[in-house]
């Protein structure tokens, strides 16, 4: 993501080459990725110098379309390629993750009536079971995982259900 990057202009140019016109969720991250390994140096800086504001209800994050899933299985497949056509396989279980977690967030958003088709995206992800899930930050976002993970929309719904109707935040 960009919030906290600072990238030069001639590398971000030259990396952004691979966007479309129309796909714009996760843009950045199809950018960044390549940005930060084609990068010949990186510098850390530990303060905040960019804030997103997330009380916009009108936020194109806020309100998810189509559009954003496009975007999603567009920005993955341009990070994949890249990292394939680089022989770059020491980053197969990161992208793998995000894989994981783009099904999910396409099964978190879609309608009833897409719902299995996108929970059998990646299906190369499927054998990596123990390995994905132990890149998960808590025991809630392993437990949605791993349904995502089987392509389960009966118990994946059942736990969204019960995570709304507890106040357990997702994850």
């Amino acid at each position: 993501y960009f919030w906290n990057k600072l990238v030069r202009r001639e590398l971000l140019a030259s990396c952004a080459k691979v966007l479309k016109e129309g796909y714009n969720n996760s843009e950045d991250y199809a950018v960044i990725v390549q940005a930060c390994i084609e990068a010949g140096s990186i510098a850390y800086v530990p303060e905040a110098v960019y804030h997103y504001v997330q009380y916009n209800t009108n936020s194109i994050t806020k309100n998810i379309s189509l559009n954003h899933i496009s975007s999603w299985l567009y920005s993955v497949g341009c990070v994949s390629d890249y990292l394939n056509r680089k022989g770059l396989s020491e980053y197969t279980p990161y992208m793998n993750f995000r894989k994981l977690t783009v099904r999910y967030w396409c099964m978190m958003y879609a309608g009833s009536d897409t719902q299995k088709h996108y929970s059998r995206l990646f299906p190369e992800i499927e054998g990596n079971v123990k390995s994905l899930l132990g890149l998960a930050k808590d025991y809630n976002h392993k437990l949605m995982l791993y349904f995502v993970l089987k392509g389960n929309c009966t118990i994946f719904n059942l736990l969204k259900r019960a995570y709304k109707v507890f106040r357990i935040p997702f994850p």
